[in-house]
């Protein structure tokens, strides 16, 4: 098992998958409050940061 430092930028795993999603579900509220809306209730979604997980294409600070 891989360890990792704080500060550190890793690619995202499945096992991360719930808190990628209360992340984005956090930012998409704060950017609703804001009247911003580039994110809906569709997109992003979970399968999608599930098949940017499996591209290897998502990664997360730690």
């Amino acid at each position: 098992m891989q360890q990792f430092k704080m500060d550190d930028i890793v690619k995202a795993k499945h096992s991360m998958i719930n808190e990628i999603n209360n992340l984005y579900l956090a930012c998409r509220e704060r950017l609703f409050e804001n009247d911003i809306l580039q994110w809906d209730e569709q997109y992003p979604n979970v399968d999608y940061f599930k098949e940017c997980i499996n591209r290897q294409d998502l990664y997360v600070y730690l």
